[in-house]
């Protein structure tokens, strides 16, 4: 019986096909269909439980170019969960991808990035945790083949909490986990 006494380790494998069509000179329409599954080292938890998932997710959108110079990327969709143990029940929730690139100058190009999507939970007091995101990142070419990257994103994790637990007791905590990284 291979059971994690700790924290678990796990792989993560995800394809994420895009497939468009130039609906007008500047803007093209898109679907990007999305699979990914998350598989932990050990079959059990420390409570017992199997956490591995597969997500399932779907965008729809459109890409606008202005002026050659700046490009905007809007998708919205859906996106849903599974576990492989049966004591966790599915989650589905909305989810969007709104980027854009703004290249300043030849050398010097700004980028941004708000995202939703949906975290796989295993907490039996939570159905869904929605993962709010909004990035900013600038890239410079200091000189041929040598760039400096400098990027900041700040995540929010929303829990929607279940009426009631496993046990049948109300679970009112509004809980948000807030992530910020920095990179160079």
């Amino acid at each position: 019986n291979n059971v994690d006494l700790g924290y678990q380790n796990f792989w993560e494998y995800a394809i994420t096909p895009r497939v468009g069509y130039q609906a007008w000179e500047d803007t093209s329409l898109y679907i990007e269909p999305q699979y990914m599954q998350r598989i932990y080292d050990a079959n059990q938890d420390i409570n017992g439980f199997n956490q591995s998932a597969r997500e399932y997710q779907v965008l729809f959108g459109l890409t606008y170019d202005f002026a050659d110079v700046t490009y905007l990327d809007i998708g919205i969709g859906v996106v849903h969960s599974t576990f492989a143990d049966p004591a966790f029940a599915p989650t589905t929730g909305p989810t969007f991808n709104i980027s854009g690139i703004w290249n300043a100058t030849e050398l010097l190009t700004f980028n941004a990035r708000l995202l939703q999507s949906n975290l796989a939970t295993t907490d039996f007091e939570t159905k869904q945790v929605a993962a709010n995101s909004f990035s900013l990142g600038a890239d410079w070419e200091m000189r041929d083949n040598l760039y400096f990257n400098l990027t900041g994103s700040y995540i929010d994790a929303v829990y929607d909490w279940a009426n009631q637990t496993q046990n049948g007791f109300t679970s009112p905590e509004n809980r948000h986990d807030q992530t910020f990284t920095y990179s160079v």
